[in-house]
């Protein structure tokens, strides 16, 4: 038996509720690139970089706004995790 539809977003958004509970921020280009600062020095780099939408905010308010910009965003969109200069997908492109 296959993994439904709504399976496959419930175990997608989960990743990202987990991996917003390690996050410093979360950033977005107002396009389709939605990251996760997994350290200090990633998030003080999207802070300073003029092109990216920032969010600081307690775990869940973080991944709901991940939520959100997902779904504002084009289907090119997809949400990675930055730490140390190393990105890790967390919802890899082309999955809308």
């Amino acid at each position: 038996m296959g993994t439904t539809y709504e399976t496959r977003w419930e175990k997608r958004w989960a990743k990202v509720e987990r991996t917003c509970k390690k996050a410093h921020l979360i950033a977005f280009d107002d396009c389709h690139k939605i990251y996760l600062a997994m350290d200090e020095s990633e998030a003080n780099d999207f802070i300073k970089h003029p092109g990216y939408t920032t969010f600081i905010g307690t775990p869940e308010e973080m991944s709901n706004k991940v939520k959100e910009w997902f779904h504002a965003s084009c289907s090119l969109v997809f949400v990675s995790a930055v730490n140390k200069g190393v990105f890790t997908s967390v919802i890899k492109q082309g999955a809308k």
